[in-house]
C-alpha cells in the first residue's frame, strides 16, 4: 500500500471515529430524555386515572348511599314502594309489581347516572335490575 493510501485510511478513520461516537453518544442521550418524558408522562396519566377512580368511587357511593339508607325521617321513594310491594307479597314481588319495579328503577338509574343498578334482599337474590332486563 502506497503512502496516498495509508493516509486516506488514516483520515477516513480519523474522520469516522468521531462521527460515530457522536452518534452513540446522541442516541444515549436522546433515548433517556425520551425515556424519562415517556415515564414522567406515565406517572402523571397514572396519578390522573386513580384520582378519577376514587372520584368515582366515592360519589357512586354516595349516591347508593342516599337511594339505600333507611332512616326514621327519610325513605328514598323508590325504596320506599318496593318495600311495601314486598309487604304486600310476603317478601316476594309480584309480576306486576316486578315489572313496576322495574319500569320505576330505570327511571331512577338514569337520574342517578347510574350505568348499573342492582337491588337484592337479604338473601342475595335480585328483586330489580333495571340495567338488565332479562
Amino acid at each position: 500500500m502506497r503512502l496516498r493510501g495509508r493516509f486516506a485510511l488514516w483520515f477516513s478513520v480519523a474522520a469516522l471515529v468521531p462521527i460515530v461516537l457522536a452518534a452513540l453518544v446522541t442516541r444515549e442521550f436522546l433515548s433517556r430524555s425520551y425515556r424519562a418524558d415517556f415515564e414522567a408522562r406515565e406517572a402523571f396519566a397514572k396519578a390522573s386515572v386513580d384520582r378519577e377512580i376514587t372520584r368515582l368511587r366515592n360519589s357512586v357511593g354516595a349516591t347508593i348511599g342516599a337511594v339505600a339508607s333507611v332512616r326514621d325521617d327519610f325513605v328514598d321513594d323508590f325504596i320506599a314502594g318496593l318495600l311495601l310491594n314486598l309487604e304486600k307479597g310476603d317478601g316476594e314481588l309480584l309480576a306486576r309489581h316486578r315489572r313496576e319495579a322495574t319500569r320505576r328503577g330505570a327511571i331512577k338509574m338514569v337520574g342517578l347516572g347510574l350505568d348499573l343498578f342492582v337491588v337484592a334482599n337479604d338473601r342475595d337474590l335480585v328483586l330489580v335490575a333495571p340495567h338488565n332486563p332479562s
